[in-house]
């Protein structure tokens, strides 16, 4: 009787998971849309597996002391790790914008180097997670005396599940906090992407809760942040990015995000400068702010300059 029950159980197994493997080995041979609008997948890292490495805490990271980063997570400088007497050491941190250094460029023009030292550890495509735990675990060891965050409004991103499909690196953002689902499952099966995406509640007052719940995470991040920063008595500010197109152009959401913003940092009492009125005016002047045409994410020399002008003047140092 027990034989038979078993076998009953096995049957019942083998019909249920034999469609659901097959189903995954579809989707692995005709390597479909494997997100499910479960999430989003950053595509453009598919290629770089030489630059970035997968990191069990954050997702992924840059490859360390290589041609781009050294071993702080730093990109490449003049300066020695042993700090200079009188010298206080920058430090910037961001994601693309800062990485690019457009705007970090611009302040060492109007500061010059005589007082101060600029470290860059702006990485591609970082969120305000990411930037926490690479600053935690790496940036820190420089020892630096002030910390600058460039918050990008397209930070509201969650940590990043990461694997590899042959040699191509995958990157994908569910649309949720990690902690809200399975890793694992979201790494190794589509079945499990399909059913989250199957599972969500997509009218709008969910998604408008879903989007609070990534907020709370980044804004959580900045606080950790200040936290960290205030125990070793570093100087910590941020500078709040705007999209670089004129404020009429902003989607309902992105209007959210800096606001949503510029509340958090009042409530934690860290040190901010908004730069929106300043992008504002220089768009009314005719001034390209974008590095290149139809990009609103990066702003070209031309506006970076005007930020580290009025950053100057407001002692951002």
């Amino acid at each position: 009787m027990l034989i038979k029950s078993l076998g009953n159980v096995l049957l019942v197994a083998a019909a249920v998971l034999l469609p659901l493997l097959a189903f995954e080995a579809a989707y692995r041979v005709f390597r479909l849309d494997y997100t499910f609008q479960a999430g989003q997948e950053l595509k453009w890292l598919r290629s770089t597996s030489d630059f970035f490495v997968v990191d069990p805490d954050f997702g992924f990271r840059p490859r360390l002391d290589t041609g781009a980063y050294d071993k702080f997570g730093t990109a490449h400088n003049q300066y020695g790790i042993e700090k200079t007497e009188g010298v206080k050491r920058l430090l910037f941190i961001g994601d693309s914008v800062t990485a690019r250094g457009k705007i970090v460029t611009a302040l060492r023009r109007q500061y010059g180097d005589e007082n101060f030292e600029y470290w860059n550890a702006g990485v591609e495509s970082f969120n305000t997670i990411q930037e926490f735990h690479f600053l935690e675990q790496y940036n820190l060891k420089i020892n630096p005396d002030h910390v600058i965050l460039s918050f990008h409004l397209n930070d509201y991103e969650t940590t990043p599940v990461v694997f590899y499909q042959g040699d191509e690196m995958r990157v994908y953002a569910p649309d949720t906090r990690l902690e809200n689902s399975h890793p694992w499952l979201l790494q190794n099966s589509y079945i499990y992407r399909l059913f989250l995406n199957a599972t969500s509640n997509r009218n709008e007052q969910a998604l408008a809760a879903a989007r609070q719940d990534i907020f709370r995470e980044v804004h959580e991040h900045l606080d950790k942040m200040q936290q960290l920063l205030a125990r070793r008595d570093i100087q910590f500010t941020v500078v709040v990015l705007p999209y670089f197109k004129p404020y009429r152009k902003w989607k309902a959401e992105e209007k959210e995000r800096r606001e949503s913003t510029l509340v958090a940092l009042e409530e934690l009492g860290i040190t901010h400068f908004d730069l929106l009125a300043l992008s504002e005016e220089a768009h009314r002047d005719g001034v390209n702010t974008q590095q290149r045409k139809g990009d609103t994410w990066h702003p070209s020399e031309d506006i970076a300059d005007i930020f580290a002008s009025h950053l100057y003047e407001q002692d951002i140092f």
